[in-house]
């Protein structure tokens, strides 16, 4: 199964060519932060607003950039395939 996550800026200056490619990716980050900090508070240890994940969390919510679609500006991220040890 994949999922995918769609982040999508909206608003009279949301179209490409007009967004700051430094704001879009600190969305992003911030995104893939809350994801981060959400996982880490299902497993029973949030962490704070700074400091370290565990390795779990992190390897699980190491977001990838998958695609930009058209009309307005719009990412999409997703988790990576699953490593095989």
């Amino acid at each position: 199964m994949t999922t995918a996550l769609r982040v999508v800026l909206q608003g009279p200056k949301a179209e490409l060519g007009a967004v700051a490619a430094a704001n879009v990716a600190r969305l992003l980050l911030d995104v893939e932060r809350a994801v981060a900090r959400a996982a880490a508070g299902r497993t029973g240890r949030p962490a704070g607003r700074t400091g370290r994940r565990g390795a779990t969390v992190k390897a699980a919510t190491r977001l990838v950039f998958k695609a930009v679609e058209a009309g307005s500006v719009a990412a999409v991220l997703g988790l990576p395939a699953p490593r095989h040890q």
